[in-house]
């Protein structure tokens, strides 16, 4: 990050368009805030905490469950690794050591789980990088083709520093393009990583049978990434909390079904 931030503003910015210029500082002001909004939520990422299952949880849905008792997938509700009951999406993570509500995945980069109470952070770490990894590389073709239309290119120490920058920027924005945009979909489908893959080998399983596994907490595109980030879209981008509930219990696509027939019956 520190290498990228000096060659963008004084390798390409400075050298092509002056810091002294009103375009240049006006790059340069906006590329020092997406790296400082970078490292912001990676700094919080870190320290964040992903929810982990209460001591003395239990399922208040079915109290009399049986300490063995699976769930639809075949996975049992009770962690024995942790001995304690675990609620629906969480999973035990055994980097961490512990069951992780709504777990995604653990994320090596920042060192830490991510899951029911932290998804939105990381999804901004993401979004920060990728918004400036798009503007580093937006600025160095241009420079860079700039350079190459005029000739005024002379020093080899700026040519190899342009190669260099590039050769590590353009497959670093790739993947975390593709990162970000994967995490959008699971986001709009209210999904985790864990459950995503779960599905995918359950269809596998039914052999392609025609809606084999239908996600239950996929309530509408809205309302999963308002669930996930807030109702405030102006708070969306910003690395506020989010009051999205305890993280033990998910409504489902069969609430409003059980709610739409209580009533009918009534």
């Amino acid at each position: 990050m520190i290498y990228f931030y000096y060659a963008t503003i004084f390798e390409t910015i400075d050298k092509w368009l002056g810091l002294d210029s009103i375009v240049g500082f006006f790059n340069a002001v906006l590329f020092s805030l997406l790296t400082a909004m970078t490292m912001l939520t990676y700094i919080m990422g870190i320290m964040s905490d992903p929810g982990t299952v209460p001591l003395r949880y239990k399922d208040l849905e079915n109290p009399d469950i049986s300490l063995h008792e699976g769930k639809k997938n075949g996975e049992s509700r009770f962690c024995m690794k942790c001995s304690r009951y675990r609620p629906p999406r969480a999973h035990h993570c055994s980097i961490c050591n512990k069951c992780i509500l709504r777990m995604d995945h653990h994320c090596i980069w920042l060192s830490n789980c991510v899951g029911h109470r932290n998804y939105k952070i990381f999804i901004l770490v993401v979004m920060y990088a990728v918004a400036t990894c798009c503007h580093a590389t937006i600025l160095l073709i241009c420079a860079a083709r700039d350079v190459f239309k005029t000739q005024q290119q002379t020093g080899e120490a700026y040519k190899i520093s342009h190669i260099t920058c590039g050769a590590l920027l353009f497959p670093l924005t790739l993947v975390l393009t593709m990162l970000f945009l994967w995490h959008i979909y699971l986001a709009l489908h209210n999904k985790t990583t864990i459950e995503h893959a779960q599905g995918v080998r359950e269809r596998s399983l039914l052999d392609g049978v025609a809606d084999a596994h239908r996600h239950p907490y996929d309530l509408g595109a809205y309302e999963n990434f308002s669930l996930l980030f807030g109702r405030n879209a102006a708070c969306w981008i910003c690395p506020t909390k989010v009051d999205n509930g305890s993280g033990l219990h998910f409504r489902t696509t069969l609430d409003g079904t059980n709610s739409a027939s209580s009533s009918s019956s009534m």
